[in-house]
């Protein structure tokens, strides 16, 4: 866990050489990664997001949504293996950030139903969203793939994800996933024509 990697308890410098944190922090077998645990972590003015030292107020990614058109064989239960995202964001000095999610499922609701709405945010969904919780991405979502770990053939409603930020000034973005249905025999899609609109 944290307390057992070096520099858990350090304010992070600029390249994260003096502070780490546990890629697995439930007691199982896990890395020490740099990179912030909390707020604690960071100099005055900055703030902890997904274990990277950011400027108080800088806008990260707060919502993923999508809903389920159709799900043909699918797993009906709560426990889905449903889809996994990798988001490319926008440009930064640092260039584009990216990041992965875990497997998007809620434990105690059908994700994946004909018709459902699915979002997935804040504390809560924190497993969920991995490595794309509170990520800094510039308020874009510029591309990126997702994979379909499930039975059956899932369609996403018009072919598409989207994205919302903590900056409730910022336009949410929407992709369209290529090809728009996914199976076990066509588990990967690009995230394209990806913008911004007016909800």
């Amino acid at each position: 866990n944290d307390p057992m990697c070096p520099g858990y308890d350090q304010v992070c410098d600029s390249s994260y050489s003096n502070c780490n944190y546990c890629d697995n922090p439930d007691n199982d077998v896990g890395e020490c990664k740099p990179g912030c645990i909390d707020n604690d972590n960071c100099a005055p003015g900055s703030e902890c997001a997904n274990h990277e030292c950011v400027t108080v107020g800088t806008s990260v990614l707060r919502t993923i949504e999508f809903m389920t058109a159709t799900c043909d064989g699918c797993t009906q239960s709560n426990d889905e293996p449903g889809i996994t995202a990798t988001l490319i964001g926008g440009n930064s000095i640092n260039g584009k950030r990216n990041c992965t999610t875990s497997i998007l499922d809620h434990d105690n609701k059908l994700d994946y139903g004909n018709g459902a709405n699915t979002v997935f945010e804040g504390e809560s969904d924190k497993n969920a969203l991995g490595g794309c919780y509170l990520m800094p991405l510039q308020s874009q979502v510029t591309g990126g793939t997702v994979t379909w770990n499930g039975a059956g053939t899932w369609t996403p409603k018009d072919g598409k994800m989207m994205f919302f930020w903590s900056d409730t000034e910022a336009l949410p973005w929407r992709c369209t996933l290529q090809p728009a249905t996914l199976s076990p025999s066509s588990k990967f899609a690009q995230l394209q024509n990806c913008e911004d609109y007016m909800p």
